[in-house]
């Protein structure tokens, strides 16, 4: 990404969220990318990200990232989305089940079980701990189309990622991981660059 702001004319570098000598108002903008650790530090990330701009342009905005960390907003999206319960209880009856918490990433924490019982016991668990369990059906169209992520920058459509299954057979069991990614981009003329960790002169 910095070789090619470079070559946009964009000065930028790279920064730890969590690093106390960083000066965010030093920045004209700040993009946040691969902040794998807000999984266990929310609140704390979600805190940066709410005093960062304050002082500074953060992309996304705070309301985005504060939202899209926890999944509970796919509550209110009002679009279609995979079946969802958000209880351990009264569980609905499927051949087979996706359990995860709410805030999580790269399927962590997350288990693929036939067992109504057991899906009940693991989101039981994510409840004790303080946590808000999904609970899905296992959809095994993924296993054949995979999933699709488009992404947008300032509404307009910049290229997709498609995304292999992470709970394939081979690799359901909890803590396993597998799934590769493919870009994708859109036809000429349909996507732009986006500058940001611009320094003010």
């Amino acid at each position: 990404m910095l070789a090619a702001w470079r070559e946009a004319g964009i000065e930028g570098r790279a920064e730890r969220w969590d690093d106390p000598d960083a000066d965010w108002s030093a920045y004209d903008a700040v993009v946040v990318r691969s902040v794998w650790d807000y999984v266990d530090r929310r609140e704390e990330f979600v805190g940066w990200a709410r005093r960062v701009a304050s002082v500074t342009r953060l992309l996304n905005p705070y309301p985005v990232i504060d939202a899209n960390t926890d999944k509970t907003y796919l509550r209110e999206l009002g679009v279609p989305i995979v079946p969802t319960h958000w209880s351990s209880r009264e569980l609905p009856h499927w051949p087979e089940y996706v359990v995860k918490p709410a805030v999580s990433a790269g399927a962590r924490d997350t288990t693929r079980t036939t067992d109504r019982a057991e899906a009940a016991r693991l989101a039981a668990a994510l409840e004790a701990a303080g946590r808000t369990p999904m609970v899905q059906p296992y959809l095994d169209m993924v296993e054949s189309e995979g999933e699709t992520s488009l992404l947008y920058f300032n509404r307009r459509f910049s290229h997709a990622v498609r995304r292999s299954p992470m709970l394939a057979p081979r690799c359901h069991h909890r803590g396993q991981r597998a799934g590769r990614a493919a870009h994708t981009s859109p036809g000429p003329g349909r996507t732009r660059r986006e500058g940001a960790h611009r320094r003010t002169p």
